[in-house]
């Protein structure tokens, strides 16, 4: 991958990052179980994103082994 796509990814990963705090923070100040898990499935859409991001720069370089791999982990996940 190049630097320009890793640092794509790190900002999508950072972004998750003060997400999860933000619900770490919400759960501390005893928010509204109901905005908790609006956040936390929010933050989970995110995640779910950056791993398709991350199948689809990978498939565009992978040899057959790593492929198969790769589909056993992405059906492993859903």
């Amino acid at each position: 991958m190049t630097k320009n796509k890793n640092n794509l990814f790190l900002a999508h990963i950072h972004r998750i990052s003060g997400q999860v705090n933000g619900i770490d923070k919400m759960i501390g100040e005893d928010e509204d179980r109901i905005k908790v898990v609006g956040q936390i499935m929010a933050a989970k859409s995110s995640l779910e994103q950056l791993a398709v991001r991350l199948i689809k720069e990978e498939s565009k370089i992978c040899n057959k082994g790593r492929m198969d791999r790769l589909m056993n982990l992405i059906f492993k996940i859903n």
